[in-house]
């Protein structure tokens, strides 16, 4: 305020004076403005802050135009943060993720100060924040961890065999990820990834190996490292061959032995573990020309077949062979060992009379004493202990007139032989299931015994009956031949499997496995076959491995779920004559493997200076940028990555762009803005596209 007087004079006679007061009032002509135009600092992720900085702005005028309120410019990161309007204090009040942002990190908030003046004056000032990438996220497979499996010949060595891959959302760990195995063994390790085999494969190396993905820097909380499964399979390969258990084997045999009796048993085992190269056969491969003896190919027994003779041969030298394969032709895997065999004499011939075994002795009439009649017989037994004869005088009946004396001696015979079935082994043949009941059986046995001790009865029993004095027994085999009346039957009915996107042809989606009941290998033959409507993508081979015929459901072309997620075949087994059929549902899981694609190749939006009313334009809407994304189930966001516009414009989830800060016509020489927008999707790994 200032303060006048005026005085007034009139010809010097007259005379007065008038006192006024002048107030000049302040008119708005300063904005604010900012003790720094710009403001940095940096915040770690996922936390909350009070006061992360203040600014300050000043205001020239004076009053109610130099009051200053302060407040954040909307934006994608202003509601994260809260200014004190009077003090201008700012706190951050929500957590920021730092993987949704950009690969700089960095975020810009533009402030405004605006003063309390009618119309007001405002200014801004620019705050750059460094967002802190700290390690809460832990390594992910790209495979979701998911079982593999692997198979491998025993004693495989010195190879590389599967990659680990792995990513990780936090920014400052995409060249740290390591890898190892939770359970190391001496034949599997792991190097950067890479997982080797660095020993000769065992049979105990099957199993599964366990590999862990971590980085290397402590976790900001309590994680959990992700795993994956590799299921390890290893095939027995055929690097053995039989060994018996003794060099050679040494038996005696009385020469009554009953055919078909077991004499011994051989051994020999195989160090190959599975039953294809594991199993052990045994055959007779010389000695035998005679034909005494067979031995059981599976487990080593060997029998009489036929009658051995002390009289005839005493011994008896075999080789026997072992082989892991049961066709002798085509074996070259096998062990011999040798057989001696000795022959025990037994008393089985009876003494036999010269022909002139009736001799006629004359005496004088009642001569007394010895008289001379010889009579000689001979026995076939050729030991000592059974070959020696001896003779007493047995007196015969008749009338003590008689003038002349016969010495008959009678050899009774004695029933010490038993029935011969002549040594051949019976073998016939019928069908499983028959009914028929003209099965005929024909055999023959002889008795070198005579009269009823020579007469030969036949009883078929299964067990041995003490009832008859002297009996033998033959071996009838009788051969069942398999009927093909199996259906195959699938382990799993509805079975299903998942694959990756853009699985290659030739990989292996599905083991099918199916078995047949029947005995012979010809009615348990399996073929499978695949039809429906997807069966142009898919082949079943049949891979045989010991007993088991499973089959490989392999891709015929790559796949995608751009046509459909979904495909169904039907798969079919058959024995030739039998068949089943069941349904292979296969889920094809998407692979982010598509960028997004906007619909334009560059966007030219008009946004006004002013609005209707000749305001300034604040929160108006620019335009729209689309973008498409071939890939299943992607959403799309949008990110506008130019700095120097952040404070000006921005743009939502949806693609919206808004005008958020005050343009200027006149002081933009080219009278437009260029900057980029990028699309983003929701894929892992995210990929993107820039506009």
């Amino acid at each position: 305020m200032h303060g006048y007087v005026v005085h007034i004079r009139h010809q010097g006679i007259w005379e007065t004076w008038l006192r006024f007061d002048i107030t000049i009032e302040d008119i708005n002509d300063n904005a604010p403005v900012f003790t720094q135009s710009n403001y940095s600092l940096s915040i770690n992720e996922e936390t909350t802050k009070p006061n992360i900085t203040t600014v300050q702005a000043k205001d020239s005028d004076s009053g109610e135009n130099a009051t200053i309120k302060y407040k954040l410019i909307p934006s994608k990161w202003s509601s994260y943060f809260h200014i004190d309007p009077n003090s201008g204090k700012i706190n951050l009040n929500k957590t920021i993720d730092r993987e949704t942002m950009g690969s700089l990190g960095i975020l810009e908030l533009t402030v405004v100060a605006e003063d309390g003046g009618k119309p007001s004056r405002n200014s801004t000032a620019l705050i750059t924040i460094k967002i802190n990438d700290i390690n809460d996220n832990v390594p992910e497979f790209c495979n979701d961890g998911q079982t593999l499996e692997f198979t491998f010949n025993e004693l495989d060595t010195k190879k590389d065999f599967y990659t680990a891959k792995a990513t990780d959302k936090d920014a400052d760990d995409h060249d740290g990820i390591l890898f190892a195995l939770v359970n190391e063994t001496s034949s599997f390790s792991i190097t950067k990834g890479v997982l080797s085999i660095k020993s000769r494969l065992k049979k105990t190396d099957a199993g599964v190996l366990m590999i862990v993905t971590y980085n290397n820097r402590p976790y900001a909380k309590e994680l959990s490292n992700k795993t994956q499964k590799i299921s390890i399979k290893v095939q027995d390969i055929n690097d053995n061959i039989p060994n018996f258990n003794q060099t050679g084997y040494q038996i005696s045999v009385k020469e009554n032995t009953a055919v078909g009796s077991m004499l011994l048993s051989v051994t020999a085992t195989d160090a190959d573990w599975s039953e294809e190269y594991g199993s052990v056969y045994y055959w007779i491969s010389s000695g035998n020309t005679d034909r005494h003896f067979f031995i059981n190919q599976l487990n080593g027994s060997v029998y009489l077949a036929d009658n051995v003779d002390y009289e005839k041969r005493t011994n008896y030298n075999l080789t026997i062979t072992a082989s892991d394969y049961k066709d002798r032709k085509f074996s070259n895997h096998s062990a011999y060992t040798t057989l001696n065999i000795t022959v025990q004499d037994v008393n089985d011939e009876s003494p036999k009379f010269a022909d002139n075994c009736l001799q006629i002795c004359k005496v004088k009439e009642n001569t007394t004493g010895s008289f001379n009649c010889k009579v000689n017989a001979t026995d076939h037994d050729r030991s000592k202990q059974f070959h020696h004869v001896t003779y007493q005088m047995v007196p015969s009946s008749g009338s003590s007139q008689t003038k002349r004396a016969i010495v008959n001696v009678t050899v009774l015979d004695v029933n010490d032989n038993r029935p011969n079935f002549g040594g051949t082994l019976l073998t016939y043949n019928t069908s499983e299931g028959s009914t028929s009941k003209n099965l005929k059986i024909s055999f023959t046995a002889t008795d070198l015994d005579i009269g009823n001790n020579g007469n030969v009865t036949y009883t078929m029993r299964d067990d041995y009956d003490s009832l008859f004095k002297m009996n033998s027994t033959d071996p009838i085999n009788i051969y069942v031949s398999d009927v093909n009346d199996c259906s195959p039957e699938f382990e799993k009915l509805n079975m299903t499997a998942t694959i990756m996107e853009g699985s290659v042809k030739g990989f292996s989606v599905y083991r099918v496995t199916a078995t047949d009941c029947d005995y012979d290998p010809q009615n348990r033959n399996l073929t499978y076959s695949i039809n429906g409507t997807d069966k142009e993508y898919f082949s079943i081979k049949k891979e045989v491995h010991g007993d088991m015929q499973d089959g490989i459901v392999k891709l015929t072309k790559p796949i995608s779920v751009i046509n459909k997620e979904i495909y169904k075949v039907n798969v079919t087994v058959s024995d030739g004559k039998n068949s089943n059929q069941t349904l292979l549902t296969v889920t094809v899981k998407d692979v982010n493997d598509h960028d997004p694609i906007f619909t334009q190749k560059k966007y030219n939006f008009n946004v006004s200076e002013n609005d209707s009313d000749g305001n300034r334009s604040m929160n108006a809407f620019v335009g729209k940028v689309n973008a498409n994304d071939k890939d299943k189930h992607s959403s799309i966001v949008y990110r506008i990555v130019t700095s120097d516009v952040e404070n000006l414009f921005n743009v939502t989830q949806d693609g919206v762009i808004h005008l958020i800060g005050v343009v200027d016509h006149d002081s933009c020489s080219s009278h437009q803005f260029s900057f980029s927008v990028v699309a983003e999707d929701g894929g892992s790994p995210k990929r993107m596209v820039r506009r």
